[in-house]
């Protein structure tokens, strides 16, 4: 879980510059899901920053979320979503990834004998980058109903 300075840096140096935005879905007034997106206007790419999820909900508000994020994207003239690095025990969000197309790039961290020694997890990372909007347009009505 990241600090409540984590979140107040976000803000303070890109939502509030307009420079990003938080999207959240509720279910019967109970906040479910939000995710935070970071716009690099000039690129034309936004960061997939950070999403929080009840578990109850989670895989249904995510996709409803992004494909909301997308529409807002796509008025902004932003054509691409960089959703970052994950690690390769974190299962379930490389398959998420995975399912809405994402393309995948590896990323090597090189460390001396002993880094890897102590630690045999986390070395190789994937890089999940430039989403497929078209994969996604499968989810766009079909989570609408639920909130």
């Amino acid at each position: 879980t990241a600090s409540k300075t984590f979140f107040n840096k976000i803000y303070e140096s890109y939502i509030s510059k307009n420079d990003g935005f938080i999207i959240s879905a509720f279910i019967k007034k109970k906040l479910v899901s939000s995710i935070i997106f970071i716009i690099d206007r000039e690129k034309k790419i936004a960061f997939y920053k950070y999403a929080c999820n009840d578990q109850k909900f989670k895989e249904k508000t995510s996709n409803f979320l992004i494909s909301e994020s997308i529409k807002k994207l796509q008025n902004l003239k932003i054509n691409k979503i960089c959703f970052g690095f994950s690690s390769l025990s974190n299962k379930g969000l490389i398959k998420f990834k995975d399912s809405i197309g994402c393309k995948k790039f590896y990323r090597y961290i090189y460390r001396d004998k002993n880094y890897f020694l102590e630690k045999e997890k986390y070395f190789l990372n994937k890089k999940i980058e430039n989403c497929n909007f078209t994969k996604l347009k499968k989810y766009q009505n079909e989570y609408y109903k639920l909130l």
